[in-house]
């Protein structure tokens, strides 16, 4: 599952993702993660696990645009697994 291949149709948002057997490996400033990405009409979904098991997240969002207009939206939603996935000190509550 985790002999992946470059995905570099993914670069716009994911740059230098690669991918295998329905997992994907994704680069964030603190390292890789691996996760899995789809969307279908009215929705987009997004998850990432460490290696380590020790951070994880599901991110769903309410749109769905499959042309040029979604890249500024995906590359906030990437900026956003980022974020969770590089906090230092866990999810914020409250």
């Amino acid at each position: 599952m985790k002999e992946t291949v470059p995905a570099p149709e993914w670069d716009p948002v994911f740059p230098g993702a690669s991918y295998g057997l329905g997992i994907a490996r994704f680069l964030s400033p603190c390292g890789p993660y691996w996760g899995h990405a789809g969307n279908t009409p009215g929705h987009t979904a997004h998850s990432g696990f460490t290696e380590d098991g020790r951070r994880g997240m599901v991110l769903f969002t309410t749109f769905w645009a499959p042309n040029e207009h979604a890249l500024p939206i995906e590359a906030l939603v990437n900026d956003a697994l980022d974020h969770l996935m590089c906090a230092a000190d866990g999810p914020r509550t409250g």
